[in-house]
């Protein structure tokens, strides 16, 4: 009878050991966490401006010199009417500073027809803070340009402080729009944290869409945007004549 009792016992033993090690052996499956998604926020203006810094010294041929007291983004015209104090982020292009935003100082009617709009209308002149950050004001200016406006900036309005400047070499040409080429991009933006740009600007020859404003005198540009998850040219960029 013990033998019995003692034969049951063994097996059992075995039945659970076996379980126990089969259960360890077997992969542990992870849970997938989908990544969450950043919806494409509402953008009325932007485009590629240019910085530029002032100071109480020139040159001769009235280029501003260093130390600089203050910058600014020069020539803003907006076609969307944009509110005092209200902000605009500021997306350095080449200079790999920092976005931040800004606000609104200054909008009032420009003097001029902007033609690049249809129907044709009057652009609204816009003025931002100045600024007074000392990596602004004392960086030195990229290849080819001078040290009183040194480099670009990418203006988004109203403003996306999570914007992502796309650098050129991690731009596709799957990733642009029909008909634009890398070489003509001047600003590329993402918006959606997907790497994928979602804002663009672009600068090219008028006679040739293919060739980029080194290679002629007559340029011309085009800026777009992704809407509904498809590309829509928002505007032309030229001096209308």
């Amino acid at each position: 009878m013990k033998r019995i009792f003692y034969f049951v016992v063994a097996f059992w033993v075995v039945i659970i050991f076996a379980q126990s090690a089969d259960s360890q052996t077997k992969p542990v499956q992870k849970t997938k966490v989908a990544q969450k998604q950043i919806s494409m926020p509402k953008v009325s203006e932007f485009g590629v401006y240019t910085f530029g810094r002032h100071s109480d010294k020139s040159d001769s041929s009235g280029m501003r010199l260093p130390p600089y007291k203050h910058g600014e983004i020069v020539n803003i015209f907006f076609n969307f009417k944009s509110k005092l104090k209200e902000k605009v982020t500021v997306v350095p292009l080449q200079a790999g500073l920092a976005t931040f935003d800004v606000e609104i100082t200054k909008v009032e009617k420009s003097e001029f027809l902007d033609c690049n709009v249809d129907p044709a209308d009057y652009a609204l002149d816009v003025e931002l803070e100045k600024i007074t950050d000392k990596k602004w004001l004392e960086i030195e200016p990229i290849p080819k340009r001078g040290g009183e406006y040194p480099f670009d900036v990418f203006l988004i309005y109203p403003s996306v402080s999570f914007a992502k400047r796309i650098e050129p070499n991690q731009l596709k040409k799957s990733m642009l729009p029909k008909n634009v080429y890398l070489n003509t991009v001047t600003g590329a933006i993402d918006l959606t944290d997907d790497g994928k740009p979602d804002l663009l600007e672009t600068r090219f020859c008028r006679s040739d869409k293919k060739l980029s404003p080194e290679n002629c005198d007559y340029t011309t540009g085009q800026i777009f945007k992704i809407v509904k998850g498809v590309w829509k040219s928002v505007k032309y960029i030229s001096s209308c004549t």
